[in-house]
């Protein structure tokens, strides 16, 4: 294929001809400043003392550069073409290149990747048993085990402090051990949260691939906001979205639609990437990719009860994982062709 670039002569004035309207601008600006100086010198100083005696002497150090710079655009201007040609490439090439970027971001299949928080960015489940046995030996609860912490998560924290309180106690209890939990995890909730290994490095491939990215989480608002700031400041994310009074909870698919509507495509070139049931569910209820991931707080065996499209085990997976599926002519669904076998 032959080279479209093409070679082009364009002729301009030679710039040591500019050097010497320079040379001029600062002759004036010095006569200028010697003229302001020694009017001061007229009036006692103005207030400005012994000083004032020593500022002429900038006025003239600025027109002996006006000087210097005068006489050296003429050497240049006399000894040169005033007129000179130069030959450049057009930009043609350039915005080839900038198309084809554009045409590999249209052409992948998945362009924007939703990621939940707990137990797929960040180990965040020290601070929540610590905070949560805290309320419950406060208020005389038995105190639970990590393992029944992490099941008991997902649904947002006022669901997390119901599975955790003994079965026979009131709304009150519930409503008042709440508003407990919020009080101390809001005091601790980064004293031992920290991103899974691996996190960052997958996040700096992905932002290098083009992916928009945002994080969707039941946890709440301000806390998982904090979080992202906290451990990701150097990512962009279209939207972080939490537990919020005005808005439902995953899996209702309003929330995918949403970011999708902020990322400006479709929510099928969407993947939701989480470790929970109700992550897999939020991707089938707006037909986005559903990647299980397993590192979190659900185990491999209920996590494929869901039937997710993909389940990974290392979060650089995720990377490895959207490169073969962005080269494919198809997008595949593994979850969706399970579904019509079992239907069959």
């Amino acid at each position: 294929m032959a080279d479209k670039n093409k070679v082009k002569t364009r002729r301009r004035i030679n710039p040591s001809f500019y050097g010497l309207f320079t040379g001029i601008m600062l002759a004036i600006v010095g006569f200028g400043w010697i003229h302001v100086t020694n009017l001061l010198n007229d009036i006692n100083g103005f207030g400005l003392g012994e000083m004032v005696k020593f500022l002429p002497y900038v006025g003239v150090g600025v027109v002996a550069l006006g000087i210097v710079v005068f006489l050296i655009s003429i050497y240049q201007t006399f000894t040169k073409q005033l007129i000179v040609e130069e030959t450049i490439l057009s930009r043609k090439k350039n915005k080839q290149t900038l198309e084809i970027e554009s045409s590999s971001f249209e052409k992948k299949h998945i362009k924007g990747l939703v990621f939940d928080l707990d137990g797929t960015l960040l180990n965040t489940i020290d601070d929540l048993v610590d905070s949560a046995n805290y309320v419950l030996q406060k208020r005389g609860y038995t105190i639970r085990s990590l393992g029944y912490c992490q099941k008991a998560l997902g649904n947002g924290i006022n669901n997390f402090v119901k599975q955790i309180l003994p079965d026979n106690v009131d709304e009150q209890v519930v409503k008042e051990a709440y508003h407990e939990f919020l009080e101390v995890y809001g005091q601790r909730y980064m004293m031992k949260t920290k991103p899974y290994e691996g996190i960052v490095e997958m996040f700096n491939e992905l932002v290098k691939r083009g992916y928009l990215l945002a994080v969707v989480t039941n946890k709440r608002h301000e806390f998982g906001v904090n979080l992202i700031k906290q451990h990701f400041k150097e990512i962009v994310f279209v939207d972080v979205i939490g537990e919020q009074e005005n808005l439902p909870k995953k899996p209702d698919p309003s929330l995918l639609q949403l970011v999708a509507q902020e990322m400006m495509i479709s929510t099928n070139q969407l993947a939701m990437i989480g470790d929970s049931e109700i992550d897999i569910q939020t991707a089938h209820n707006v037909n986005a990719l559903a990647i299980a991931v397993s590192w979190g707080f659900r185990d491999e065996h209920t996590l494929r009860k869901e039937n997710p499209d993909y389940l990974i085990e290392l979060p650089s997976e995720v990377v490895m994982l959207l490169d073969e599926i962005n080269k494919r002519d198809v997008l595949e669904r593994p979850s969706q062709i399970k579904e019509e076998i079992a239907i069959i």
